[in-house]
This record gives C-alpha cells, structure tokens and sequence, in this order.
C-alpha cells in the first residue's frame, strides 16, 4: 500500500485509497460495555448506533471511524478476532457498500496496527454516526447478542 497523506502534525487526512479494494472486508470491533445495549421495546440486546461513531479526535484529529483491513490481517496469518478481549465482537463491512455512499476508506497503518485504516463520513460534521447499521455482518458476536 502506498503511504497516505498526512497533514503537518502527521495525522492521516480523509482520502480514498485505490489499494483498499472495494471487496475487501472493513473489521470494526465492538466493545460490549460501550456498544451494546438493552431495547426495552423490543426486550433484547442490541448494537447501538454509537458502534459506528468516529474515533474520538483526540485519537483522530482528522475524524474517521477506526477499522482493520481484513485482507491485510488474513494475509499475515491473522484471523479477523485475533487479540480480541473475551467478550467482544467484531462486525465486517464491505468496502464498496459504505463507497456506494459516498464515503471515503483509507488507510492509516498505526505502529502497533499495520491493517488499520479509517472510515470518513461524507457529512463532515464531527461526531457524525456513519450510517451503515444495516452493513454489517458478524464475525464473533459481542457479549449479550444473540
């Protein structure tokens, strides 16, 4: 993959990488204690649209919602729930759904996450939910959902 652009400070800016392609798998992980929650209305557990909010700007001055690449991590011998905590869960969205929306995928290798790349809304408001609760599928279910 080539290097993404950066702005002064070093932080990774909103682009669309051509090396992610369209069918590759985007991992989200799911933290139950953070996106999970009880629906009264429907009395069961459920992913709360906050799963899908972007990472905190400190962490991301440039916004994003944080994911891994699946490919890259299956590539280097890794299974998408590797280092997972016990009860978390980790969701797979396709790339070419959440582009057919005209967001952005770009990659954003961290030293400690070579796979990582984030997800930009095309509505730049920060703290925007991405809007993809229905594109997703499973991988390893969070704690609760059944």
């Amino acid at each position: 993959m080539t290097a993404p652009p950066r702005d002064d400070d070093g932080h990774v800016l909103p682009h669309d990488d051509p090396d992610i392609r369209d069918d590759d798998g985007l991992l989200r992980y799911i933290n139950p204690d953070n996106h999970v929650y009880w629906d009264k209305n429907l009395s069961t557990w459920r992913l709360a649209s906050s799963a899908f909010s972007e990472t905190s700007r400190s962490a991301s001055p440039n916004g994003g919602m944080s994911v891994d690449v699946e490919r890259l991590k299956l590539a280097d011998g890794h299974s998408p729930d590797s280092n997972l905590e016990p009860d978390w869960g980790v969701v797979r969205l396709i790339t070419g759904k959440l582009r057919q929306s005209r967001m952005m995928v770009g990659s954003d290798p961290l030293p400690s996450n070579l796979y990582h790349a984030l997800v930009w809304n095309p509505d730049p408001k920060p703290g925007k939910k991405l809007k993809i609760q229905d594109r997703y599928s499973w991988i390893r279910k969070a704690r609760n959902i059944e």
